[in-house]
């Protein structure tokens, strides 16, 4: 938890996230973007975060949900009431599943100070979201190309997830002429 509390205070202009998320919710409805944390599910912990819904259970699977095999995972209001400090127009790389099959918490992370948010727009392979990582921060920090240029270069080389068919995207759309000053 306390990782993900104070990301903004470290003043990164580049942070990639290579995490777990979803937006399916428990009951397996879609929600908004949920980010996992490695801390177990407790209902006794993190009481206020859980109760204004900064923080929920989620699980891989239905089956580990059952087994009561969850994780505390991060919602839109906790990065916008929970963590410390602001983002200092950082670029988000969040190359977890469905980071914007909505775009609930990208609006949340450019809210709390980030310039963009990179992600997919549903489910990838642990294999696809690693090659498009490469290709997206080559272009990016090597080649100084902007966001829309890197991920449109990112997209063609790449493709979209061979099992998941799901799309690298970013937000806001504002942000593509940006580029990272080296």
């Amino acid at each position: 938890m306390e990782f993900y509390r104070n990301l903004p205070t470290h003043g990164y202009g580049l942070l990639i996230l290579r995490v777990h998320s979803t937006a399916t919710n428990p009951d397996r409805t879609e929600g908004p973007v949920t980010l996992f944390t490695s801390e177990r599910y407790d209902r006794s912990k993190h009481v206020y975060e859980q109760l204004t819904d900064q923080l929920g259970g989620v699980a891989f699977s239905q089956d580990e949900m059952k087994e009561g095999i969850a994780y505390f995972g991060i919602n839109p209001p906790f990065v916008t009431q929970g963590m410390n400090g602001k983002f200092q127009s950082t670029i988000i790389l969040m190359m977890g599943c469905e980071g914007l099959d909505n775009t609930l918490i990208a609006e949340a992370f450019v809210e709390k100070g980030a310039r963009a948010y990179v992600s997919w727009n549903g489910s990838v392979s642990s294999s696809h979201t690693d090659q498009a990582a490469t290709q997206l921060l080559k272009h990016m920090v090597t080649e100084g190309q902007t966001i829309s240029q890197a991920v449109e270069n990112t997209a063609r080389e790449v493709g979209p997830d061979k099992v998941y068919d799901s799309i690298l995207k970013y937000y806001p759309l504002a942000s593509g002429n940006y580029a990272i000053q080296g």
